[in-house]
């Protein structure tokens, strides 16, 4: 009965996709079968290859082979303990005799092993055990440029973060080439890809916010150089899958992030410029696919992929994008399980279809399917006006039938009202089926905006929307960019009215206004000027009450903030004036204040002092002078006080005039054993003046008065 629901599940995908789907294997997880693939399928020509997670014989893994039609299925080997367990989003490459690949877990330390084996199952040899110091747990595949084989672990290393090796095909020659490190990119969970110069990969973390980098290093080991990291929304985050080149461009998938964090398809160029997210997965399991985990797939003219999640009953779609990131489209829900019917690993394109492999599925044991996914063909949908003419033109199919009769890739049809068209399409062993319409007009259009009106912040841009017609045309052209498009920016510096017409083959709409009103928020701030030692308060004004100012001096603040500059400063302020940002600046004068000398004096009483003060362009002395110099006379010592100024700064400074009451006295003593001199610098009437003498009686104090 459950195989029956799968058959039937994959019936009404094809009703509803219009694609052809064929289930080639049901895995079984039995002893002579595998169970959960997490890994891609390999095509030698003839055969395909492929491992399973889990199943076969020691229910640790198992290597399989079988026909292109799912006939011949064979298990060519069944992982032990000893010699690899559980291959983990790894798939097997060839160099023309062995099929060589890796493990997880097992091996001689039980941290993952590389091995070869003969595409007829024979000759299994376990190359290299990973120890942990040389890597451990590899993810995804190893490489082959001819010579050597080169691969990555996710964890061990010097820094358990994972490394990235090379060997001989023999498994001789082991070297490590690189240890991955925070921030420069850490747990790799893929494989690496050549241009010839440099291998390419990713790494699930590390990098600027640690959810992941795409890196280049040269075969020698030289040259790691981290190539963007992964910010999250704005353009992916945690790559799980390996990376395609395709020119100068790299083309991946991250399994989170983009606009609603549920995965992102993106090109970079290979020099690390030019990144590109092409299209960001939608939430919604009817909508969209999310989470994807695996590889890109080429065929020269679209991208295919493949989600884990999201789609019809969360199992899971399959897709396809150009490389421009334009045409997405859905191709299939892979809901042939409720649970875990996602992707396991890629697409592989064989004879005109694409094959992959899911993890699970509503059959008799759900442990997962091969199958077959033919290639839809591409079909235009026209528009005409009524009596007109419409070309229908299908491409990349060998043979095509129209339901009109026709047989060619192009044809012309003259419907009176809108019809669908199919056309039966030959690729390869694939034959499949694609719905068109021509939609037929018979009026002018009638447009729409998805706003009359808009109101932005002055300095900001917006993009204004238009829908209904098959062209437009907007003005004034001068303050839009793609002024001939439905979406064009605009970035006006005052309130401008943009006008918009659309035009389809009947004519010309009427012209529809869209307003767009500029906000130029005004934030002010004080000016001042200070002396040299002073401080300044600026206050600003115009924010949203109780919001926050930030300050090129001290970030967030209030209004209020006080300087104090040494030399004249420019400071600026932001903050929100409704709901933009504004700005000010504001400039702190600094004028330099006086550095005042100025004597002070010693007189005699009756006499006349000269103080003189420099430094200033200005002074005003307590005596209320205000020449540079004074002749006060005072009859006792005293204080005069000088103020200097230079333009509105001042400094004050104090000199002293001492008056004495006579001339200074020199009294000369000559005392026992010593000539002792002795000035008095004022006028006495007596003085007393003790010295130490040297007698005959020993030394004492000696007084000595004058008159």
């Amino acid at each position: 009965m459950k195989k029956l629901l799968l058959l039937l599940s994959f019936i009404y995908v094809a009703q509803v996709e219009a694609q052809s789907v064929s289930l080639l294997h049901h895995f079984s997880g039995a002893p002579s079968d595998g169970n959960g693939p997490r890994g891609s399928l390999f095509c030698d020509g003839t055969f395909f290859y492929g491992m399973t997670y889990q199943g076969g014989a020691n229910d640790s893994g198992a290597i399989f082979k079988m026909n292109p039609d799912g006939s011949n299925y064979t298990i060519l080997y069944s992982f032990t303990e000893t010699s690899g367990t559980f291959p983990y989003y790894s798939t097997l490459i060839s160099d023309g005799t062995y099929l060589y690949g890796m493990t997880c877990n097992g091996g001689g330390h039980r941290l993952g092993a590389a091995f070869r084996i003969k595409p007829d199952g024979s000759n299994y040899t376990r190359l290299h055990d990973f120890n942990g110091t040389d890597g451990s747990i590899p993810f995804g595949s190893l490489f082959y440029d001819g010579a050597f084989m080169y691969g990555m672990t996710n964890t061990g290393g010097v820094n358990n973060y994972g490394v990235i090796f090379k060997m001989n095909p023999d498994g001789s020659g082991y070297v490590k080439l690189y240890d991955f490190m925070s921030p420069y990119g850490t747990s790799p969970t893929a494989s690496l890809i050549s241009d010839g110069t440099y291998l390419y990969g990713m790494t699930k973390s590390g990098g600027n916010v640690n959810i992941g980098t795409i890196f280049k290093i040269k075969p020698d080991g030289s040259g790691y150089t981290n190539l963007f990291s992964f910010s999250g929304t704005a353009n992916g985050q945690s790559p799980w899958g390996s990376l395609i080149i395709n020119g100068n461009y790299l083309y991946g998938l991250t399994s989170a992030g983009g606009t609603q964090n549920i995965g992102a398809i993106f090109k970079i160029k290979t020099d690390g410029t030019g990144y590109s997210e092409l299209y960001s997965f939608i939430t919604g399991t009817s909508l969209d696919g999310q989470n994807p985990f695996g590889d890109l797939v080429f065929d020269g003219t679209f991208l295919y992929g493949m989600t884990s999640g999201g789609g019809s009953q969360d199992a899971g779609t399959a897709f396809r994008i150009k490389p421009d990131g334009t045409a997405y489209a859905k191709l299939i829900d892979m809901y042939n399980a409720p649970t875990n019917g996602g992707s396991s690993g890629s697409f592989i394109l064989y004879g005109g279809a694409l094959y992959g492999m899911s993890q699970g599925d509503n059959g008799t044991h759900g442990d997962g399917t091969v199958f077959k996914l033919c290639i839809p063909i591409s079909v235009n949908s026209p528009t005409i006006c009524v009596g007109g003419t419409a070309t229908l033109t299908a491409s990349e199919a060998s043979s095509y039938t129209w339901s009109t009769g026709d047989t060619g890739a192009v044809v012309s049809v003259t419907p009176t009202v809108s019809t669908n068209y199919s056309v039966t399409s030959t690729v390869g062993s694939c034959t499949s089926s694609s719905l068109t319409s021509v939609t037929v007009i018979n009026t002018v259009p009638t447009i729409q905006a998805s706003s009359n009106s808009y109101t932005i912040c002055a300095g900001s841009t917006t993009t204004l929307s238009a829908s209904g017609a098959n062209s437009y045309t907007w003005t004034p052209a001068a303050t839009l960019s793609n002024a001939n498009s439905a979406k064009p920016t605009a970035s006006p510096t005052t309130t401008t009215t943009n006008t918009v017409t659309g035009s389809n083959q009947c004519g010309n709409s009427t012209p529809l206004t869209v307003l767009l009103t500029v906000n130029s928020p005004v934030l002010s701030v004080n000016s001042d000027t200070i002396c040299s030692g002073k401080s300044a308060i600026l206050t600003a004004s115009g924010g949203n009450p109780g919001s926050y100012y930030y300050w090129s001096i001290g970030g967030a603040a209030y209004a209020s903030i006080v300087v104090s500059p040494t030399v004249t400063t420019t400071y600026s302020v932001s903050g929100t004036v409704g709901n933009c940002s504004a700005a000010a600046t504001s400039t702190v004068t600094v004028n330099p204040s006086p550095i005042i000398s100025v004597n002070s004096a010693t007189i005699n009483i009756g006499g006349t002092a000269t103080l003189t003060a420099s430094g200033a362009n200005t002074y005003t002395w307590s005596t209320a002078e205000t020449t540079a110099t004074i002749s006060p006379s005072p009859t006792i010592t005293t204080n005069y006080a000088v103020t200097g100024a230079i333009g509105t700064c001042t400094t004050t400074a104090i000199p002293s005039v001492y008056v004495l009451n006579g001339p200074a006295t020199l009294l000369t003593y000559t005392c026992t054993g010593a000539n002792q001199t002795f000035v008095v610098p004022y006028n006495v009437n007596s003085i007393s003046v003790e010295a130490w003498g040297a007698g005959g009686g020993g030394g004492g104090w000696d007084t000595y008065g004058g008159g």
